[in-house]
Parts: C-alpha cells; structure tokens; sequence
C-alpha cells in the first residue's frame, strides 16, 4: 500500500513501513527507541543512522501522506480540520499566518 501512494525506491517505502510499525509497536517517537522495534540484522547503531538519513535525505509530501491515511480509512467523507497555531523553530517561522 505505501508503494502505491510514495513512488520511492523499494528500500526507502520498505523502511517507511518498517517506522511505521515500530512506532504501533513501542509508541515512542525517538529515533533509538523506534530502532529498537525494527526487525534487523543490521546492528542498533546502523539500523539508527538509516532513519537519521532517511528523515534527512527523503522529502515527504503531506498530500502523499493525506492520500495514504484517506485510502488506509477508507473514507467517503471527511473533515478537514486545521490547527491556526504560528509553528517557530528558534526565531524561524515554519508556518507563517500568511500560509493559513
């Protein structure tokens, strides 16, 4: 199902997938903590630098993502639901009120 909705390489969307199911699994959202729910012969270290770089290097469209969780659902209908906070990192903006 990932394959259908994020045209990467077969490796990435298999990691992806891997994420998604140790962050069910353990419900943490730490990098080392979701690398300890991956399934790998790789040791901990590794498995942890491949998420770094594939949050690093792999640029994720949010309506990829919308597609994906309205096929997961299954949804006819739906209701879109957007929070008007002014998101900062140090003195950047993220989203500006401008975008909203």
């Amino acid at each position: 199902m990932l394959s259908k909705h994020f045209r990467w390489n077969k490796s990435r969307v298999e990691l992806l997938g891997m994420i998604i199911l140790s962050l069910f699994k353990i419900q943490n959202v730490q990098i080392p903590k979701i690398a300890e729910g991956i399934i790998s012969d790789a040791k901990q270290d590794s498995v942890i630098k491949r998420i770094y770089r594939f949050f690093k290097d792999q640029l994720i469209d949010a309506v990829e993502v919308a597609a994906l969780v309205v096929d997961i659902l299954s949804l006819d209908k739906y209701l879109l639901v957007i929070d008007r906070t002014n998101w900062e990192f140090g003195k950047q903006s993220i989203i500006s009120s401008d975008f909203i």
